[in-house]
């Protein structure tokens, strides 16, 4: 069994909240002092980006629990850390 830190589909799935965080400066419709749901847009942005990082990690460590179980050759069981 080798050792990563991350698969591929995990490092593409952790980076959605990242440029969505770092997109977020140079975005017009959200660098505006327009309102969204009465809150400024910029904090709704950094809401759903906050939403979205949970989401993610949720997927990534799915990926991981998957890839640990296939390559220990135990479908159905649980993986201990």
């Amino acid at each position: 069994m080798k050792h990563t830190i991350a698969s591929p589909p995990q490092l593409a799935v952790a980076a959605i909240p990242v440029i969505a965080f770092l997109a977020m400066p140079f975005l017009p419709f959200v660098n505006t002092d327009a309102l969204w749901f009465g809150v400024p847009s910029v904090l709704v942005w950094s809401f759903g980006a906050v939403l979205l990082t949970v989401a993610s990690l949720n997927v990534v460590d799915y990926i991981g629990r998957r890839d640990r179980l296939s390559d220990a050759g135990t479908e159905g069981t649980e993986v201990t850390r």
